[in-house]
């Protein structure tokens, strides 16, 4: 796993559904990549082997190292908790699935092929989960980075997308 992470050098790994690998979490925390599991879900079954004694260290440890947990619903939230999750990584959205899956998903992909060719050349920093009122931190890390990368691209995503942000970036 560490040649594997070591030859990619991603910045941050996102895992779907139910994709727990203890030797990739656990390596990339010791790389300081950033992890995140979205649509985060998991069986009576898979719930009832992490949590057994022999594992349960193993599973907070793993759970631990997460920045962002994504649950599918509010009962697999519980299930995360119960699983010593830190609660504040843990944040509700929706299932992703239906998230495209309103007939225009082939319209999605092209948008984001789109976005991926116009980024392709230039430096692109996140932030994630921002609060309301917190918009004019990230326009001055937006303003310091852009002294050393003129042609950066900061993308904002709000915790609360409903709330809005008061941020335009140039």
């Amino acid at each position: 796993m560490d040649c594997f992470l070591g030859y990619w050098k991603p910045n941050a790994i996102m895992l779907i559904e139910s994709e727990l690998w203890p030797n990739l979490i656990m390596g990339a925390s010791r790389k300081c990549i950033a992890l995140a599991l979205l649509n985060a879900r998991m069986s009576a079954k898979s719930f009832r082997n992490w949590s057994i004694p022999v594992v349960s260290h193993l599973t907070s440890l793993m759970l631990s190292k997460f920045s962002l947990i994504v649950p599918l619903c509010n009962m697999q939230a519980i299930h995360f908790q119960l699983l010593q999750a830190p609660p504040l990584v843990i944040n509700f959205s929706g299932d992703l699935k239906y998230a495209v899956d309103n007939g225009n998903s082939n319209e999605v992909w092209r948008s984001m092929e789109d976005l991926q060719m116009q980024l392709a050349n230039r430096q692109v920093w996140m932030a994630s989960s921002i609060h309301k009122g917190e918009e004019e931190v990230m326009l001055g890390v937006h303003k310091v980075l852009q002294k050393t990368y003129p042609d950066i691209v900061s993308i904002i995503v709000p915790r609360h997308p409903q709330l809005g942000l008061d941020i335009a970036l140039v």
